[in-house]
C-alpha cells in the first residue's frame, strides 16, 4: 500500500537494487511507499534493464474458484500447494508458470529463459506461496463481499511496446460499506547484467486490502519482493485514526491485538534487517508497528537443507508441511518469513472483527475523504508515479497511475447512467449569450426556454423542445424525441447528432461532445459543458465551437433557472463581460473528483482545484498539448473556459476545461479529455471546497 522502501535510494542505489544486486543503476530515484503497489514500484527501466512477469495470479484462491479456472483456461499440469492458515489446512490448485495461459485460452507471451530460470531458482514459486497464504484469509473473510474485477483489459494484464515489460493488476471493488477495494498485483524483473557481470531477477508481489467507511479498523498491506538471495517483506495495518490525538486507537489496533509484540519480535529476530525508510511521508501513513525487513537466504534453521539451485520440484514449491525437500528461497519463505505474515494477518482479522460496523452514519463521509486523500497524496508524491509513463509508455505508464489512484471503477449500466441525467428532465428559463472565442466580444444574447419532459416513465420516451426568443422573432427547436433506448456503451446518443454522446453524473453535471475529432472537419467539433447547482434548480453551461479549418469559432454560455424569472429573481447577472484575467479563489479548495471512462466506468477519489489552466485531475491524466496551446476566457457569473486554440485530428492529446466558481469558497470543474487517437479518453468532475 503505501511503501517506500524498496523504491527509495540508499547508499548510491535503491533498496530493490541492493537486495538483487551489488551493482547499482545510477541516478535511481526515491520513491515514496504508497498505494502504487511495491511491485509497481520497480516498473523502471534504464538502459537495457527491463521488468517483465511471466505468470499471473488468479483472483480466487479458494479450492473451488481455482479448480474452476485452471479446468477453463485449460492449465495442463497443476500443483496442490498445501497451505496452513488460521489454524487449519487448506489445499489450493496453483498453476505451473510453464503452463500459464490467458484468459482466452491461449498461452501467454512469456519469456522461457526468464521462466526457467525464475522457476529454478524458486522465486517464483516462493512468492506465490505467501500470495496464497495471503489471499486464503482474503477470499474466506471478504470474499462474498468483493465484486469480480472490472479492471480494464488493457491494465488487467499490461505489458510495454517491446514485452519488457509485464504486469498484473486485478482490482476488485467492495460493497462500498466493509469493504472499498483489494488491489493484487504481480509484477517480476528481469534486469540483464552490465558487460561482465551477471543479471538480476526478482518476482514482486502485492495484496492491499482497503475497508470501507462503516469501519476504522486500519487498511492491510503486503508487499514481497524475492531475489535470488533475498526476501524483502512488508506487512502493515495502516491506521486510520490519529494515533496521537486517539490514544484509544493506538491501544486497542496495536497495543492489545499483538502488533506491538509481533514488530518487536522482528526486530530481535537475527535473520532479518530492518528497512528504515528516509521518506517523511513514509514514517506517518504507516503504523508505529509496521514490518519493513530483509531477509538474506541461508539465516535460517532447515534453509540449507533445501535442494540446489536449479534442482527439479514441482512448479509451485511443494508443501507438506516440511521445508526440507524445498528450495533455498521457498524453505526460507516458508520458516522465516511465513510466520510474520500470518502474524499480521491473525492481528488484522481479530481488529476488523472487533472494530466492524462500529463507525456511525454521519462520520462515514469524514472517514472516507480522509481513506481517499491517503492513497491520491501517497501515488502523487511517489518518484515512481513519474517512471510509468517512461517504463510502459505514455498511455498505458498514466492509466496504471489513475487506476491506483481511483481505485477499482465502477461500471455503469446503460439504464443507471442515463437515468442520471433526471435533474434536468424539467422547463428551463435561461439567457444565451454568443462570444467571438478570439477577441471575446459579444456577438449576440438572447432569452430561450428549453423544455425538456419525461413522456413515458423509466426514460422510456423524453421530448426535448428549444424556443429561442430572438430580435427577429420567436424561433422553435423541435421537439426533438429520445429515450433510454438510446443509451449506447459509449453514453447516450441524440437524435440531433450521432456523432455526439451524452455522459452523466450522479450528481447531474453533464457533457455533451463529439466522440471524436473528425477527420471532416466540416461537422465543426464542439463540447457541451454542463454544471448542475447542489438544489437542481439551476444550471450553466459553456460550449465552444470550432470552425472548418479546426480554429476556435466562437463560445455560447447559457445560464438557466428552474423557474420563470418574471415571478422570481433571476440568480445570474446581466453582464456579458469577458476577460482573459480573473483572480482565483484564495486558499486551498479541496473536494471529490469523478471520472468517468468512454466505456461508461466510473471511479471516484480526492483532488486538489490547481487552477484556470489545469484539467480535473492533474498531473494524472497523461501528456496533453503544453499550456500555450490554450486560451483562457473568464466570461460572467464565474464562468471559466480553457481549450484548444486550435484542433485537428493527429495533433495529440488535449484537454477542454470550464469552470465554476459559485462562490469564493466552491468551485465546480469539469474536463473532457481526448486522447492521443483523436477519440475521447474521459470525462471528468471535481467539485471542491475550502
Amino acid at each position: 500500500m503505501i511503501c517506500q522502501t524498496v523504491g527509495a535510494r540508499v547508499s548510491g542505489g535503491t533498496a530493490l537494487e541492493r537486495l538483487s544486486s551489488t551493482r547499482t543503476i545510477p541516478g535511481s530515484s526515491q520513491s515514496a511507499l504508497h498505494s502504487l503497489p511495491l511491485s509497481k514500484q520497480f516498473c523502471r527501466q534504464r538502459g537495457k534493464g527491463s521488468v517483465c512477469v511471466n505468470r499471473r495470479p488468479s483472483e480466487s484462491i479458494s479450492q473451488a474458484h481455482t479448480a474452476r479456472r485452471a479446468l477453463k483456461a485449460g492449465f495442463q499440469r497443476t500443483a496442490l500447494v498445501r497451505t496452513e492458515v488460521s489454524k487449519r489446512s487448506v489445499r489450493s490448485v496453483v498453476p505451473s508458470a510453464a503452463t500459464m495461459v490467458s484468459d482466452s485460452g491461449k498461452v501467454g507471451d512469456i519469456p522461457n529463459d526468464w521462466d526457467d530460470e525464475i522457476e529454478a531458482s524458486g522465486m517464483h514459486a516462493a512468492g506465490y506461496y505467501i500470495y496464497n497464504v495471503i489471499m486464503q484469509v482474503m477470499e474466506e473473510q471478504f470474499g462474498d463481499q468483493l465484486q469480480p474485477s472490472r479492471t480494464p483489459a488493457d491494465i488487467r494484464y499490461y505489458k510495454n511496446a517491446d514485452g519488457s515489460v509485464k504486469g498484473d493488476l486485478p482490482m476488485r471493488a467492495g460493497n462500498g460499506q466493509d469493504t472499498w477495494f483489494l488491489i493484487q498485483s504481480r509484477l517480476g524483473v528481469d534486469r540483464p547484467g552490465m558487460p561482465g557481470q551477471p543479471g538480476s531477477k526478482m518476482a514482486l508481489w502485492s495484496v492491499m486490502m482497503w475497508l470501507g467507511p462503516a469501519t476504522d479498523a486500519p487498511h492491510c498491506t503486503f508487499e514481497i519482493s524475492v531475489s535470488p538471495d533475498k526476501i524483502f517483506l512488508v506487512a502493515d495495518m495502516v491506521p486510520r485514526r490519529d494515533l496521537v490525538g486517539e490514544p484509544d486507537y493506538l491501544d486497542e489496533v496495536y497495543e492489545h491485538s499483538g502488533a506491538k509484540d509481533l514488530h518487536a519480535k522482528i526486530k530481535k529476530d537475527p535473520r532479518f534487517t530492518f528497512y528504515d525508510s528516509p521518506d517523511l511521508y513514509t514514517h506517518v501513513a504507516l503504523s508505529p508497528a509496521c514490518i519493513c525487513h530483509t531477509h538474506t537466504l541461508g539465516q535460517g534453521a532447515g534453509e540449507s537443507s533445501g535442494t540446489e539451485e536449479g534442482g527439479k520440484t514441482d512448479g509451485a514449491g511443494k508443501s507438506n508441511g516440511k521445508s526440507s525437500g524445498d528450495r533455498p528461497v521457498v524453505a526460507a519463505m516458508k520458516e522465516v518469513v511465513e510466520p510474520y505474515v500470518k502474524g499480521t494477518l491473525d492481528n488484522w482479522i481479530k481488529v476488523v472483527k472487533a472494530r466492524a460496523r462500529n463507525v456511525p452514519p454521519e462520520e462515514q463521509e469524514a472517514l472516507s475523504r480522509r481513506d481517499k486523500i491517503l492513497k491520491k497524496e501517497a501515488v502523487e508524491r511517489d518518484p515512481g508515479t513519474a517512471m510509468l509513463p517512461m517504463t510502459l509508455g505514455p498511455e498505458l505508464g498514466n492509466k496504471i497511475a489513475r487506476a491506483l489512484v481511483e481505485g477499482e471503477p465502477r461500471q455503469l449500466s446503460l439504464e443507471e447512467h442515463f437515468l442520471y441525467q433526471r435533474p434536468h428532465w424539467r422547463h428551463w428559463y435561461g439567457v444565451f449569450t454568443k462570444w467571438d472565442a478570439q477577441s471575446g466580444e459579444t456577438l449576440e444574447t438572447y432569452k430561450m426556454e428549453r423544455n425538456i419532459e419525461e413522456v413515458e416513465p423509466e426514460g422510456k420516451k423524453i421530448h426535448h423542445k428549444n424556443t429561442r426568443y430572438k430580435e427577429d422573432g420567436v424561433k422553435t427547436d423541435g421537439p426533438y424525441e429520445f429515450g433510454s433506448s438510446g443509451s449506447k456503451p459509449d453514453g447516450v446518443s441524440h437524435p440531433y447528432s450521432d456523432d455526439s454522446r451524452t455522459r452523466q453524473m450522479p450528481d447531474g453535471d453533464t457533457v455533451h461532445a463529439f466522440r471524436e475529432v473528425p477527420e471532416d472537419l466540416s461537422k465543426m467539433f464542439r463540447a457541451e459543458i454542463f454544471f448542475m447547482a447542489p438544489d437542481k434548480q439551476s444550471r450553466v453551461c459553456l460550449l465552444p465551437l470550432y470552425d472548418k479549418e479546426g480554429n476556435a469559432w466562437w463560445v455560447l454560455g447559457n445560464r438557466e433557472v428552474s423557474w420563470n424569472p418574471e415571478e422570481r429573481p433571476s440568480v445570474w447577472s446581466a453582464s456579458n463581460d469577458v476577460s482573459r484575467e480573473r483572480s482565483p479563489p484564495t486558499g486551498k479548495l479541496t473536494g471529490v473528483e469523478r471520472v468517468m471512462s468512454a466505456d461508461l466506468l466510473l471511479g471516484e477519489t480526492v483532488g486538489v482545484w490547481k487552477g484556470y489552466d489545469q484539467p480535473v485531475g492533474k498531473p494524472l491524466i497523461g501528456n496533453l498539448l503544453p499550456g500555450s496551446e490554450y486560451e483562457v476566457l473568464h466570461f460572467p457569473d464565474g464562468l471559466t473556459l480553457c481549450a484548444p486554440k486550435f484542433v485537428k485530428r493527429g495533433m495529440g492529446a488535449f484537454h477542454l476545461s470550464a469552470h465554476w466558481v459559485a462562490n469564493k469558497k466552491r468551485v465546480h470543474q469539469a474536463t473532457v479529455v481526448y486522447g492521443e487517437s483523436g477519440k475521447v479518453e474521459s470525462y471528468r468532475t471535481g467539485h471542491y471546497t475550502r
